[in-house]
């Protein structure tokens, strides 16, 4: 009977150690994710331009100020567009 209450015991002690390692790397895990969603990285994670444009169109709603940031969204690709198709060309011929 001491036997079996000896390796209760260890059994225990195990169990115990086991516990400890695993909350110690669940706590390092929390942390690194509580860095992870710090808003200083996550603002440079982002593209900053395009979380001002979605901003902007939650902020102006359905008035005149969306439909202007509508119609300058659409410039915008355009002129991209329009870059892209230069340097296709341009490669192209070289």
């Amino acid at each position: 009977m001491s036997e079996s209450r000896e390796d209760l015991a260890r059994r225990k002690e195990l169990l115990l150690a086991r516990s400890s390692v695993y909350r110690l790397a669940l706590a390092i895990e929390a942390q690194a994710l509580r860095e992870s969603l710090n808003p200083r990285r996550l603002a440079a994670a982002v593209p900053m331009r395009t979380v001002l444009v979605a901003a902007a169109a939650l902020i102006a709603g359905r008035g005149r100020i969306a439909k202007l940031a509508g119609w300058a969204t659409r410039a915008l690709m355009l002129v991209k567009l329009v870059r892209t198709v230069r340097e296709v060309a341009t490669h192209a011929r070289k």
